[in-house]
């Protein structure tokens, strides 16, 4: 290992990067690998944590003797992530360890680098944590995508229930109806006096990329989209639960657009960021009169997720309620948190087996009761993304992916070879969009892919 390759830390030298191969550990180190949900530790540097370093069978999470298990083996990315920030938790709260992180999910698993290693984005600020020189260069490489963008934790769906469950602290809703004519008089607010919570997003984006030159959010001269989704978050300036819910739903709506982008824009200033926001009006709304929708956060203008929610609020009314009224703890339950322990329990894909109805017509897994859980969309093996709440595709489509033609349409360094599709023509790390940012098994398949369509539109 060369010498570059070492970092100093106030007792010994330690490697900067995670060896390809572990035989033995300082008592204040712990090896991190991939496991199974069942523990079964049977290969790879699951097998090395058994024999070595104090894994125990039959447990497949957490830490155990001088090793620390990440379950990989239940389903596609989205299904790790939950066990990896469990993880970035735990090494923030143990200082006195360090964690040596081996590529997880990317040997008996199956998965890229590219897959996992942005799970691990929050870590490379953790000086207790060592990550795989590819993880590392994975997530500080120029053209790396937020691995947020299609999960949208602070989605349509989630806001509405959000906002409802605020109302229904003061209103005590006994009827469907009474309910959810409360919640879209809540959201005409934003439609007849202005949207001023959307404009208090904008507020602390700007805030941020102000201060974003000074800040650190610009890595090796390209923005830390992921650094700069945190400060976002981390500036929470309402006490009211309804416009905390609204707010919430705001920020995730520029930062996934923002990391989006940055994917291909490459942003090396505030400047330029500011100039796309105007360019695609993402900015243009009143925050203090009236809005002619659509505009770029409003509710009111989705006219399918609105009538999707209502729709499971109706099937599921009879488990929402206690005594008749609207519970929010049971409302939470069966909407959203039964779904997500499943998930972490059995695995997406074994949830999606018992759980969930398949649509070939639609390509889209549909819950067997809606409103138990969000459709999703089978990207490839063991792949997935939730779906838009109406469930009619993945959930970038229509927003974040229609915002990025719009600068495509006029980016030199893209070839359009059909309606929807984009291939940069000379610098190959750029990403490829087709009805959405496609991901590739290698470099050699996209890079023909991208032959293909040139040449597809040369003839």
């Amino acid at each position: 290992m060369k010498p570059s390759d070492y970092q100093e830390d106030n007792k010994a030298a330690r490697p900067r990067f995670t060896p390809g191969k572990i035989s033995t550990l300082r008592p204040d180190e712990v090896f991190v690998f991939g496991s199974n949900l069942k523990g079964m530790h049977g290969g790879g540097a699951a097998l090395a944590a058994w024999r070595h370093f104090g894994a125990k069978l039959g447990q497949g999470v957490g830490l155990q003797g001088q090793s620390y298990a990440i379950p990989t083996m239940q389903g596609g990315p989205e299904t790790i992530r939950p066990y990896v920030d469990e993880f970035i938790d735990f090494a923030r709260q143990h200082r006195e360890l360090v964690f040596y992180v081996t590529r997880i999910g990317c040997g008996i698993a199956g998965f890229r680098d590219e897959e996992i290693a942005p799970l691990f984005a929050q870590a490379v600020e953790l000086d207790n944590v060592i990550l795989p020189r590819s993880f590392f260069e994975v997530i500080t490489r120029p053209s790396r995508t937020d691995p947020c963008t299609l999960t949208h934790a602070h989605g349509i769906t989630k806001t509405l229930a959000d906002v409802l469950a605020a109302l229904n602290e003061e209103k005590h809703f006994t009827g469907l109806e009474e309910a959810f004519a409360a919640l879209e008089k809540y959201f005409d607010r934003f439609r007849t006096s202005g949207d001023d919570v959307a404009f208090l997003a904008i507020r602390i984006l700007y805030n941020e990329l102000a201060a974003a030159e000074s800040g650190g959010l610009f890595r090796g001269g390209v923005l830390d989209a992921e650094a700069l989704r945190r400060r976002i978050f981390d500036a929470d300036i309402f006490t009211d639960a309804c416009d905390k819910a609204h707010l919430s739903y705001c920020k995730e709506r520029v930062c996934n657009l923002i990391a989006y982008l940055n994917a291909f824009r490459r942003y090396t200033s505030a400047e330029q960021i500011r100039a796309d926001m105007d360019k695609l009006e993402v900015t243009r709304f009143n925050h203090c009169g009236p809005n002619i929708e659509p505009y770029f956060f409003s509710l009111l203008s989705c006219n399918n997720q609105i009538s999707f929610f209502y729709f499971c609020l109706r099937e599921c009314w009879g488990e929402l309620t206690s005594g008749e009224m609207l519970d929010n703890e049971k409302l939470m339950e069966v909407m959203f948190n039964r779904h997500e322990r499943g998930i972490r329990k059995y695995g997406l894909e074994n949830v999606l087996q018992h759980d969930y109805e398949y649509h070939p017509c639609h390509g889209i897994y549909f819950p067997k009761k809606m409103g138990t859980g969000p459709a999703y969309v089978r990207l490839a093996d063991r792949r997935y993304t939730r779906a838009c709440e109406d469930g009619r595709g993945p959930s970038s489509y229509d927003s974040e992916f229609f915002c990025a033609t719009q600068l495509l349409e006029e980016d030199e360094r893209y070839q359009q070879t059909g309606y929807y599709t984009w291939v940069p023509k000379t610098d190959y790390s750029l990403p490829v969009f087709s009805r959405g940012m496609l991901s590739f098994d290698s470099d050699e398949e996209k890079r023909q892919f991208i032959e293909n369509e040139l040449k597809k539109a040369e003839d």
